[in-house]
């Protein structure tokens, strides 16, 4: 949720050129198709579960549907506390660690911490999902 999605669905077969409709179900909120490329695109604004059916439809008016479903999800935040003291002049750097969940999955996380001035500090991880 909140980060950019984009994927084409491919007609095979028939006679090209194709144009592309959902014929039942919903996208995900935020997300639409495009009806001459098949691209599904946008950013989700809703986290859950989607189900949808797309029918591809050539040039000579021959049909072929796919169902597919989509899952939103939130991504997992957390807030990193600095050291409290005062660090020494120059760059520090402390090693994060610990585990967040999504209220569904739990994710185990371990990244460096590097302050970039007196009240900057900098934070980048990728999160590794545990158990759900």
């Amino acid at each position: 949720m909140g980060t950019s999605y984009r994927q084409t669905i491919i007609g095979n077969g028939g006679t090209p050129p194709y144009s592309f409709a959902r014929t039942s179900g919903t996208l995900p909120g935020g997300l639409t198709l495009g009806s001459s490329n098949g691209v599904v695109s946008g950013t989700p604004s809703t986290a859950g579960m989607s189900s949808f059916t797309v029918t591809a439809t050539d040039s000579v008016s021959a049909t072929g549907s796919q169902a597919y479903s989509l899952s939103v999800v939130t991504a997992p935040s957390t807030v990193v506390t600095p050291p409290s003291t005062s660090p020494p002049s120059g760059i520090q750097t402390v090693n994060v660690s610990g585990t967040i969940t999504d209220g569904s999955n739990k994710f185990a996380y371990q990244s460096p911490c590097t302050q970039t001035s007196s009240t900057n500090w900098t934070f980048s991880t990728q999160a590794t999902q545990v158990s759900t």
